[in-house]
């Protein structure tokens, strides 16, 4: 999985190195996760959904083929996060705040068509979304100890780090400042095990700054 995202980023990047108009742009904004979750017990479909938010800093380079129409790649980073009460001690009442933490490196590679009028456009964007978890555990406090921290990558861990994403969006730009959200679901199975599947699908709105 590892060399064919690597194989689709560098083949991207020999697609964008034709000769072209370019632009830049900042984008931050809010990120929402969804990981699904299947599985079969007794001849019966389970399904769980677990959602984490967080935020998404990235940069993209805008390589427009013909007027109103671009290839776009992004480089951007994703931190979600989430907290919850759990039990310390079984049989008691005392909690603890178990932190949990995930920090990704995305590259979409996105084709987008824009339609302007005055100083205002619209557009309208779709492509892949390639994947790369650097970071993604729980972390529990320990009475007179370190922190547990159980990582959810690696050597016998549930989840595979790397994943691509397929989906699109909209957005409208006014002069230098653009306004966007999209959403991507999972192509691959991020799951370690035989017998659960693990599909993501990701929701993105955030504001962005052309130069």
């Amino acid at each position: 999985m590892k060399k064919m995202i690597l194989a689709a980023a560098l083949a991207g990047a020999a697609v964008l190195s034709m000769n072209a108009q370019l632009s830049f742009s900042l984008n931050a904004g809010m990120a929402d996760d969804a990981l699904v979750s299947k599985w079969t017990v007794d001849g019966k479909d389970k399904t769980e959904t677990e959602n984490m938010s967080g935020a998404y800093l990235g940069f993209t380079t805008s390589y427009e083929l013909v007027p109103g129409m671009a290839i776009n790649s992004v480089m951007q980073m994703k931190y979600l996060f989430d907290r919850d009460d759990v039990t310390a001690t079984p049989g008691t009442t005392r909690t603890e705040v178990q932190a949990r933490n995930i920090l990704s490196l995305e590259m979409p590679l996105r084709a987008s068509y824009r339609y302007d009028s005055g100083d205002v456009g619209l557009f309208v964007y779709a492509g892949p979304v390639f994947e790369i978890g650097l970071i993604n555990n729980t972390v529990t406090p320990a009475d007179g100890d370190d922190p547990k921290i159980v990582s959810y990558y690696g050597d016998n861990a549930p989840m595979k780090r790397y994943d691509m994403r397929m989906g699109g969006g909209v957005g409208i730009i006014y002069k230098h400042f653009m306004l966007k959200g999209g959403y991507d679901f999972g192509l691959i199975d991020r799951s370690n095990h035989d017998n659960v599947s693990m599909h993501t699908r990701s929701l993105k709105v955030g504001l962005g700054y052309t130069f």
